[in-house]
């Protein structure tokens, strides 16, 4: 069965994020990719990602300039543990919720999902131990597109 774009996201789902070349978001050791937590930086605290399933597995349109690299992270990776912050005083459950982006808005996503915290970040800290969290099971997977840097400068 095809999955659709208000299906609920379910935890054997690819998940795709873009991650923009030229920005030393990442750092490569032989062949082994280590994210930095800035690939997961976004202004409302809940990073974007692309549902493969409903994108045709096509890790391609999830980029926005063709220099952009993309890794993958599973849904259920995501949701399995508890990120604990404020010296165990604070815990997180992390979701991945649909969020499909339809017509008139500009561009149309209908493969976007946020993930989501649970409950609400008490501040700007406990959202960089998750985007941390995110970094680590990136890193994991590596590139599926390897992005394009741009030639160094002397």
């Amino acid at each position: 069965m095809t999955k659709k774009p208000t299906d609920p996201v379910t935890d054997d789902e690819v998940l795709f994020r873009r991650v923009m070349a030229g920005y030393n978001l990442y750092r490569k050791e032989g062949e082994l990719i280590y994210f930095s937590a800035q690939p997961f930086n976004d202004r409302v605290d809940q990073p974007s990602v692309d549902r493969a399933e409903i994108n045709g597995n096509d890790p391609q349109k999830t980029q926005i300039s063709t220099t952009d690299g993309v890794t993958q992270i599973i849904a259920g990776e995501i949701r399995n543990e508890t990120v604990v912050c404020a010296n165990g005083t604070v815990e997180y459950l992390i979701d991945v919720i649909e969020d499909p982006i339809f017509p008139p808005n500009d561009p149309v996503n209908l493969a976007h999902a946020v993930i989501a915290p649970n409950p609400e970040y008490q501040n700007g800290s406990h959202f960089k131990k998750v985007k941390e969290y995110l970094a680590r099971l990136a890193s994991k997977r590596g590139f599926i597109i390897d992005p394009i840097e741009p030639p160094a400068t002397s």
